[in-house]
């Protein structure tokens, strides 16, 4: 008799009315330990609760009594059977989604379901976490069983319409069972054995499944097989958020705590959660999040076991360091050889220096940590007083802020050992991308100030357009709400070398690290009949669809800067092609698939407005007003930001840019400016440094350079308007002909060691001169070198040679007094109109 037999014997016990008094009485009969096993079977004696148990307890044993067949074990597991045994952990966040997979396999038409979701989303693990719910749920006798996917279409054709058959052989002989196949897109591939065996089944309700996949494989594969997607109610799983990822971070604490043994700060499971969209891809949000806390648990287990034994051979080492500096100082009086001693003993103490310094730091992160304990305390107390005690309030409020400073203090050092806060999570998380600790650790308010002292000191001449350029990236820093589009848009309008390029390098650099260079997109390499393919990507079914498109690397690097160049190439329907992507910050590629720049920085860069970068300085807004079409006074009074946007919009507007795409992009326009002559004499500098820096490095050498040398790059590549591509080649090739004279004919004088002074001379009409290098006294090469006529209208702006420039050839050069730079350059452009 088995258990069934012995609960319907029990039933049918308790509903004869003749026989009220037998479950009294066996249940006293229970009290004699003789009786109290075999009568248990039957469920009398037991406590309320226990009783309640027995049919789950029933159930339970029954499904574990369903064998897989084996002509299908290779490819199915049974779930149920394994969250039985205790080997699922629950599924977090998704009570509402499994309610609906109850509705809908409960309901009497027997349905099935189909799962769609992200990538990332979850539906794995919604899998196993319905398999544990319904082991749970009292009543239940579903049976939840998974395909293997990749076993079941593994081999030859024959093979697989075998195990096709075999499989559904088994499911008709088991109407308990739930098959799940996770990828269902797979199945649909050749030939689709399987979907066409299984629809006229589902049709009449003999068997249900789930079926899950992507959203883009369900558009792609499944939703063109219009009677699989009406024999399932579709259920979608919503892409993993920040708050989910807590909530699934905080669920699986306990157990990776009790393994580890190791405290983590709810400050730390927030930082996970924030850095995991901002550095990972889309498809492993939640994955990728409990792979950094089981990483810097166990990394801080391990430091924890090598960190005792650390800990006491720095505090015997302080204690010996101590003990050796008392001997040295006693052995002063008598030594023979005191100042050997002397020597010794600050060696010493600058050890002990050294560790007292690590000691004192291991203090500090423990004071921290006790403040940070006051603090709830303070709160509290705070809350509980009156409006009317004014001056107690004032007291708390400054002890709070006191403990607060003290605690941002040591922000940026870690937590004592057994704990883990956002600084040990961060330092993990570079280590995993490549980003440098201080970058990923410091605030908005830092990150805007390095970016602009930086950008300010590499860029020259371009001050207000950085500071421009930083007010879109300081709003999406502000945090103000919800937002759109990427984190931040900007586009840099004005001629070829002006900066476009080093911008978004920079900016890239600057928020990634040193040597992480932007994702970029040039457009000028492409025509308007190859944009879409090469830029978005071919559809799929085409050859090369796999290759993916030009934003591909988005996907493993969101936080990326990405720089769009050259787009005033682009067509106007092209251009509008890009509204999508930089509205929403959400697009697709030819595949499908989605681009997700929310994270990304995306610089935009065109040559619009190549002359207004330099008419804005040489006019007037009237002649501005008439070379542009502008209606005459329309940019009277406006701000220089407002002018440049009027200005831009309508050389666009004139170029056939489309309405739609300028009314989107014109608050993100920023003019690069048009560098002046001493400007251009400041970027002849750095280039020829950077040069010169590199040979030096190189050959070992030492190359002293005369600013005469600036002043002739300058003159060389300067034109009005323009920007410092040329300049920058002419003093790559200036300077390396002269030193490769040097090299080849003077070898003697290149050797390590050896000092290289390289000068200028200027001829009296300004025409030209020449260009020598000197080595010990002696003159080793020589170059005669042409310059370009100096611009008239470009000296009448000329103003303060650059900061260390203290002689340049020419009139205008030779100025050495601020004050006389104009007259100066008032003289040079009487001489330059009289020659």
């Amino acid at each position: 008799m088995n258990l069934a037999d012995i609960s319907r014997w029990r039933t049918l016990f308790m509903s004869q009315k003749s026989l009220k008094l037998i479950p009294l009485v066996l249940t006293l009969a229970l009290s004699t330990s003789a009786y109290a096993g075999p009568l248990s079977w039957l469920g009398f004696g037991k406590k309320e609760s226990e009783t309640k148990e027995a049919p789950q307890a029933m159930e339970t044993r029954e499904v574990l009594e369903l064998k897989l067949d084996p002509r299908v074990k290779d490819f199915i597991e049974n779930l149920t059977e394994k969250a039985l045994e205790g080997k699922i952990e629950p599924y977090v966040g998704g009570e509402h989604l499994m309610a609906q997979m109850d509705q809908i396999f409960e309901g009497k038409k027997g349905l099935s379901v189909m799962g769609i979701a992200p990538r990332g989303a979850g539906k794995s693990a919604l899998i196993n976490g319905y398999a544990l719910h319904l082991a749970q749920k009292p009543g239940s006798k579903k049976v939840i069983l998974a395909l293997d996917v990749e076993a079941f279409l593994a081999g030859e054709a024959h093979a697989v319409q075998e195990r096709s058959k075999n499989l559904i052989e088994f499911l008709k002989a088991n109407p308990q069972a739930i098959l799940m196949i996770d990828e269902v897109h797979k199945i649909f591939k050749d030939g689709a054995t399987l979907p066409n065996a299984l629809k006229p089944l589902m049709a009449e309700g003999k068997i249900q499944i789930g079926s899950f996949t992507t959203d883009y494989e369900y558009k792609e594969f499944v939703e063109k097989d219009a009677a699989w997607k009406d024999r399932h109610t579709s259920i979608n799983l919503p892409a993993p958020t920040h708050e989910s990822v807590v909530r699934v971070l905080q669920d699986k604490l306990k157990s990776y705590t009790d393994f580890y043994q190791v405290k983590v700060l709810q400050s730390a499971i927030e930082e996970i959660a924030k850095q995991v969209p901002l550095n990972f891809a889309a498809d492993s949000y939640n994955r990728k999040a409990l792979e950094i806390l089981d990483q810097v648990m166990s990394s801080e287990a391990r430091e924890m076991k090598e960190g005792d034994v650390q800990s006491k051979i720095l505090e015997g080492r302080i204690s010996s360091l101590k003990k050796s500096i008392q001997l040295h100082q006693e052995e002063l009086d008598f030594t023979s050889d005191p100042e050997e001693t002397k020597e010794k003993i600050e060696e010493l103490k600058k050890e002990l220096t050294s560790l007292l310094t690590e000691h004192e730091e291991i203090q500090s992160k423990e004071k921290a940590k006790k403040l940070s304990e006051q603090l709830p305390e303070l709160y509290k107390k705070l809350r509980n007083l009156s409006e009317n005690q004014v001056e107690e309030k004032r007291k708390l409020e400054f002890e709070i802020a006191e403990i607060k400073h003290e605690i941002e203090l040591a922000n940026l050092k870690e937590a004592p050992r057994g704990i883990i806060d956002r600084i040990k999570v961060l330092k993990l998380v570079g280590q995993m991308v490549g980003i440098p600790l201080d970058i990923l650790a410091e605030s908005p308010k830092r990150h805007l100030e390095r970016r602009e002292s930086t950008l300010k000191s590499i860029l020259v001449g371009q001050d207000s357009a950085i500071d421009r350029a930083l007010e879109f990236v300081r709003l999406s820093s502000a945090d103000l709400g919800p937002r759109r589009g990427p984190k931040a848009l900007t586009l840099l309008v004005g001629g070829p070398g002006l900066g476009k390029d080093t911008y978004a390098e920079l900016t890239s650099e600057l928020r990634e690290g040193k040597g992480r260079s932007p994702i970029t997109v040039n457009f000028a390499q492409m025509d308007a009949g190859t944009f879409k393919n090469a830029f978005f990507g071919i559809a799929g079914g085409y050859v090369d669809s796999e290759q993916g498109g030009m934003l591909d690397e988005v996907r493993q690097r969101p936080n990326a800067t990405i720089h769009l160049a050259e787009i005033d190439k682009l067509g106007p329907r092209e251009l509008n092609s890009l509204l999508t992507l930089l509205d929403s910050g959400i697009s697709k590629d030819g595949r499908g698939r989605p681009l997700d720049l929310r994270n990304s920085e995306v610089v935009l860069s065109a040559n619009w407005g190549a002359e207004y970068s330099y008419d804005k300085l040489a006019m007037s807004d009237s002649q501005i007003e008439t070379k542009y079409g502008l209606d005459q006074g329309s940019l009277n009074g406006k701000s220089p930001e407002a002018k440049d946007k009027m200005v831009i919009t309508k050389i666009m507007r004139d170029a056939g840019v489309s309405v739609e795409f300028i009314d989107r992009i014109k608050d993100q326009i920023v003019v690069m400016n048009s560098l002046s002559f001493d400007q251009t004499v400041e970027v002849a500098r750095r280039l020829v440094n950077r040069q010169i820096e590199s040979v030096r490095d190189h050959r070992r050498v030492e190359i002293k350079v005369d600013p005469s040398v600036y002043y002739m790059v300058a003159r060389n590549g300067y034109s009005p308007g323009g920007g410092a591509r040329s300049i920058g080649s002419s003093a790559s090739s200036t300077i390396k002909n002269i030193l490769a004279d040097v090299s080849v004919n003077h070898e003697e004088y290149f050797e390590k060691g050896s000092t290289l002074e390289i000068k200028f001379d200027l001829k009296a009409d300004e025409s030209g001169g020449t260009l020598r290098v000197h080595s010990k006294g002696k003159e080793v090469a020589s170059r005669e070198i042409e310059l370009g006529k100096f611009d008239v209208y470009q000296a009448e702006r000329l103003s303060t040679p650059p900061k260390g420039l203290k002689s340049i050839p020419g009139e205008v050069g030779r100025v050495s007094d601020p004050r006389n730079a104009k007259d100066a350059a008032r003289k040079a452009v009487r001489r330059a109109k009289k020659r």
